[in-house]
């Protein structure tokens, strides 16, 4: 019998009639570990979503809150270890840039997101034909 033994996937007792007494492949062993990688990285992504999408409403804020300031007011940026003085309009430029990169860092990751989810479609059509209900790859509801 297959086992889904993944730790984001759910165990579930499998009734009798479900079970399939089939020979576990090589390539079926590949195809179940390449499922546990995707599925793996495809959590990996989405938090990096979540992450970025919090530093994406932190830079907006940021942005906003230069707006309201005077426009000949000199700005203290941080820059690493280091504050660098800044006009508003310099500061601006520097957050309007930094808010497109975290918007295509967004952009990337769910795209190789829908890439991962595509992938699993296809590898659960395969395993599941083959095992059946002797093997589970579906998410549990709580993740």
């Amino acid at each position: 019998r297959v086992h889904g033994d993944f730790s984001s996937m759910q165990a579930r007792l499998i009734a009798r009639e479900d079970e399939v007494d089939e020979d576990v492949t090589w390539d079926d062993q590949k195809r179940i570990c390449a499922f546990g990688r995707k599925n793996a990285r495809m959590h990996e992504l989405e938090a990096d979503v979540a992450r970025y999408r919090e530093e994406l409403e932190n830079l907006e804020d940021a942005s906003t809150e230069v707006m309201l300031l005077d426009a000949d007011e000199r700005l203290s940026y941080n820059l690493g270890d280091v504050f660098v003085i800044m006009t508003q309009e310099e500061t601006e430029e520097r957050l309007e840039a930094l808010k497109q990169s975290v918007q295509d860092k967004i952009k990337a990751a769910q795209e190789e997101i829908a890439s991962l989810r595509k992938d699993m479609a296809e590898l659960k059509v395969v395993l599941y034909a083959k095992f059946r209900g002797s093997i589970n790859l579906e998410e549990t509801p709580d993740e």
